[in-house]
């Protein structure tokens, strides 16, 4: 069974109440490691939320001295394979 820590992040728009991206990391039993999740809509990528989302996860997953995070991605989505690989994390095909 997984431990959901109750840490989440999301942006909205200013002067709006629309949710344009969210992120999730929820750790395993043991504490040591935690899968991440990502989604940002379309309209906004432009504005870097989810770089700014994955860094913030990042910043959790240090806080809790996390020995390893990772994540799916669809190889499709190129933005977020190359901030994967800017942001140091080992691509593997799964």
């Amino acid at each position: 069974m997984t431990n959901k820590i109750p840490q989440a992040r999301k942006f909205e728009i200013p002067d709006s109440r629309r949710i344009i991206g969210v992120a999730r990391l929820i750790l395993d039993a043991i504490g040591k490691r935690g899968e991440y999740a990502v989604s940002v809509g379309d309209n906004p990528q432009s504005l870097r939320i989810g770089s700014k989302l994955m860094d913030y996860l990042i910043k959790i997953a240090k806080d809790k001295t996390l020995e390893k995070i990772y994540g799916y991605v669809i190889a499709d989505n190129t933005k977020m394979m190359n901030q994967c690989n800017r942001l140091g994390f080992k691509i593997e095909n799964a």
